[in-house]
């Protein structure tokens, strides 16, 4: 088991922690905000969409928080016991509710903060807090708890804990686009709201960059090579399928091509995106190479 003899310190950084700390932070203060003064638009961003729990509200504003005491790589005791303090009571809030869904019991942690205005949402169903945000609540709670332990395998733990959370924040986004429920609901219960998957993925971005020497971000942050493919790629992998696939079912549902064919227009899609990247790449790469090649010769 390896051991850090000290938190790894990064020369220099993007804020991309900060921006995440600062949408979560003003989502759930909008959100409660909405609840409070009876604001629809606050509390859903569509008038036909799911509207945020309150207390999934507070949970986003007590990661925020944990998230933003916690950026620094040198914090003093103090706070790094509020941050983890912030960080337990959001995995204390999402077990809860996991148990409450698994076992069929009402603990009401959903319920704590305006419950007579929760007996309805335009879903039809009472507004609670899905299980799937539930999940990802004790997701990005551990993985802040993990975050500045020394031990290396815990960091790994924390960076797979968020990029589980990542994706899971990611299909219901997908699934809102495409209008799948099954997507972004679990059987009968609510389903999560729009807005609360974006935070998630906004958040679990932040938690990556918040330390970034360590391997997720320090491969996407790298001035080098390596760096240079993760940059371009990743996001072409992640969003390309997601951007053609909605296309084609868009034009599919318009009337302007029969199945077969959009699907084949997809695949063609996807073949030539990926290979132009792939060339564009290829000729960036042999000119930093021979860059390099150059610059050896002149020594």
């Amino acid at each position: 088991m390896r051991i850090f003899s000290e938190r790894p310190i990064a020369a220099s950084r993007p804020n991309i922690d900060l921006a995440a700390c600062i949408l979560a932070t003003a989502v759930g203060s909008f959100v409660l905000t909405g609840w409070a003064l009876d604001i629809e638009l606050l509390k859903r961003i569509y008038p036909t969409l799911v509207a945020m729990n309150p207390i999934t509200a507070i949970c986003f504003l007590l990661l925020s928080s944990s998230l933003l005491l916690m950026r620094s790589s040198k914090v003093d005791q103090r706070t790094l016991l509020i941050a983890k303090v912030c960080a337990g009571i959001v995995i204390l809030v999402g077990l809860l509710k996991l148990i409450e869904t698994i076992s069929g019991s009402v603990i009401g942690v959903d319920q704590l903060l305006f419950r007579n205005k929760l007996a309805y949402d335009i879903t039809g169903q009472p507004n609670r807090m899905a299980p799937n945000t539930a999940l990802n609540f004790v997701l990005l709670g551990c993985a802040l708890l993990f975050l500045d332990e020394m031990i290396m395998r815990k960091l790994y733990i924390a960076q797979a804990l968020v990029v589980i959370c990542l994706f899971a924040s990611l299909i219901p986004i997908i699934g809102y686009a495409y209008g799948a429920k099954m997507f972004y609901g679990i059987g009968q219960y609510i389903p999560m709201a729009l807005h609360s998957a974006i935070t998630f993925l906004v958040l679990s971005i932040g938690i990556l960059m918040c330390r970034p020497n360590h391997a997720l971000a320090k491969a996407m942050l790298d001035k080098g090579i390596s760096g240079i493919v993760a940059r371009r790629f990743l996001p072409a992998v992640i969003y390309l399928p997601a951007i053609t696939g909605w296309l084609r079912l868009e034009g599919q549902q318009l009337g302007l091509y029969e199945n077969e064919l959009g699907v084949t227009l997809m695949v063609v899609t996807h073949t030539l995106t990926l290979s132009a990247l792939v060339l564009y790449n290829s000729f960036t790469l042999h000119r930093i190479d021979a860059q390099r090649k150059l610059a050896e010769s002149q020594l």
